[in-house]
């Protein structure tokens, strides 16, 4: 009788332990959904982004509504870079944002992470689309490295000629929403007179591009260049959802 009262009371447990699995699944779905539909409406994005909320027991966080780690993904994020010639869609590839220490409002509508982390890449394809003017940028020299040194490549009609012309350029940081397109020398080395070197930087789209589809509150810090993007880290604090 003892063993079947043991029995009895494992079965039963397993069956509260499953119900409070299952009840805290429930709970960060809700949450994951409702965060989801928060950052959509608030950076204006076209498609609902994809969030994971970290840590368990979720339960307890969601009843405290405070929640330990969020993370969000967003995916061809259109945002509008600013140039002195008018504006151009940047499309950021992806966007992966962690959030800590985010304390939701009352009705799960929004809240505000404590500290954020950001990770943008940008094609060389979309960066280039952005320039326009027919400028191709990739990569140049040593990838995967701190810092963006880039290859501009272009065909520019100057004074009735076509010229093609290559340069080795960086792009930077320049401020808290701002990528710096800089030309630092012709390909190979040789030098254009300075008169028909300040067309062809205009022309090539040199200069600085906000990146206006940022999560409020987060600053771009450096980037690095890669094989097939160039990588931005950007971060921020008490950041709204």
């Amino acid at each position: 009788m003892a063993r079947r009262g043991l029995k009895i009371g494992i079965g039963v447990l397993v069956v509260l332990g499953g119900l409070t699995v299952a009840a805290d699944r429930v709970a960060v779905g809700f949450a994951e959904d409702r965060i989801a539909e928060a950052v959509r409406s608030r950076m204006d994005l076209a498609r609902t982004p994809e969030v994971r909320v970290d840590g368990f027991p979720f339960l307890t966080q969601v009843v405290g509504r405070d929640l330990e780690e969020v993370s969000v993904t967003a995916e061809d994020v259109t945002s509008t870079a600013s140039t002195d010639g008018g504006a151009a869609d940047l499309t950021v590839d992806r966007l992966e944002t962690t959030l800590r220490g985010v304390r939701l409002d009352a009705d799960f509508s929004g809240g505000t992470a404590a500290e954020a982390e950001a990770t943008l890449t940008l094609s060389y394809e979309d960066l280039s689309a952005a320039i326009g003017n027919g400028v191709t940028l990739s990569p140049a020299g040593d990838t995967d490295v701190e810092g963006g040194n880039v290859r501009v490549a272009g065909r520019y009609e100057l004074f009735g000629q076509t010229l093609e012309l290559a340069y080795i350029g960086r792009v930077e940081v320049a401020g808290d929403d701002t990528l710096r397109l800089e030309l630092l020398q012709a390909e190979g080395g040789g030098a254009l007179p300075s008169a028909l070197e300040a067309l062809v930087r205009q022309a090539a789209g040199a200069g600085e591009r906000r990146v206006a589809q940022l999560p409020e509150g987060v600053a771009l810090e450096s980037l690095r260049t890669t094989p097939d993007a160039v990588v931005v880290h950007a971060t921020g604090t008490d950041v709204p959802l």
